[in-house]
């Protein structure tokens, strides 16, 4: 059973950061849920992308260093992705958000512009590329995110890539293949760790288990896709531990279980 302290990326790049890590070890915690990015598309590790027009000094400047130190404490590292509600990327590329019927140019969710497209190819290999990144440098799980497309605003002028590529697909086909690409990056990716292994890197590598945020909504007309999907996590999210949700406060470093 996973007992989690969820931080910020800005709070776990943070000397205070570890102090909270150190302390919720001290108190039976074994795991750390921490942002490598958020909903406002933020990426708080240093993943090089075109789409990506990050500062230099991301706030947890040295992943494996971060997850070297989580496993030093005994902690299991997971990576939270915010996936497809990303307003920093639709706003720098505007082209690939979701587009509006009625008027050219994206479409708003009750006026605000954080939706990407779901279903757009970029965005797919944009999200999966950082999960890999992020697994690649010692992340012990990925918790994808936001796997989802808008449920709020004007639903019938919101135009998708789907509609057009794959003209009898559904919400929930998008969704299913989204994931079915990244479980295929997740094979790829332990063959190459079991290959580094092989070659005498002496740290265990352990699976990538990648789960959704189970806070979030369900994807559109579909509630069970991580079950037939995904494998089992590593670490098992359990729904109990909402119970302890520390809630957010401002000054405070965000905190709660994952």
């Amino acid at each position: 059973e996973a007992r989690a302290i969820y931080l910020t990326g800005a709070m776990a790049g943070s000397q205070h950061g570890r102090e909270l890590i150190r302390r919720w070890r001290a108190l039976g915690g074994n795991a750390v849920v921490f942002d490598v990015k958020d909903s406002d598309g933020i990426v708080n590790i240093p993943f090089e992308h075109s789409l990506d027009s990050n500062p230099p000094r991301p706030a947890i400047r040295n992943l494996p260093k971060f997850t070297h130190f989580l496993h030093q404490l005994g902690m299991h590292g997971i990576a939270r992705i915010a996936i497809f509600r990303d307003e920093k990327l639709v706003t720098e590329h505007p082209e690939l958000a979701v587009q509006s019927r009625s008027h050219p140019g994206p479409w708003r969710e009750n006026g605000k512009l954080v939706w990407t497209d779901p279903s757009h190819p970029r965005i797919w290999e944009y999200d999966i590329g950082l999960a890999k990144y992020a697994a690649a440098h010692g992340v012990d799980e990925i918790q994808f995110d936001y796997v989802r497309f808008p449920a709020e605003g004007d639903q019938k002028d919101a135009k998708f890539t789907y509609e057009a590529a794959h003209p009898g697909w559904q919400r929930s086909d998008v969704i299913v293949s989204f994931l079915r690409q990244a479980q295929a990056g997740r094979v790829r990716l332990l063959a190459q760790r079991r290959h580094r292994s092989d070659e005498g890197e002496t740290r265990a590598h352990r699976p990538l288990g990648v789960v959704l945020g189970r806070h979030r909504r369900p994807p559109h007309r579909h509630h069970r896709v991580a079950d037939e999907l995904l494998d089992r996590a590593a670490v098992q999210l359990a729904q109990p531990a909402t119970r302890v949700e520390v809630a957010r406060q401002a000054g405070a470093p965000t905190t709660r279980a994952a």
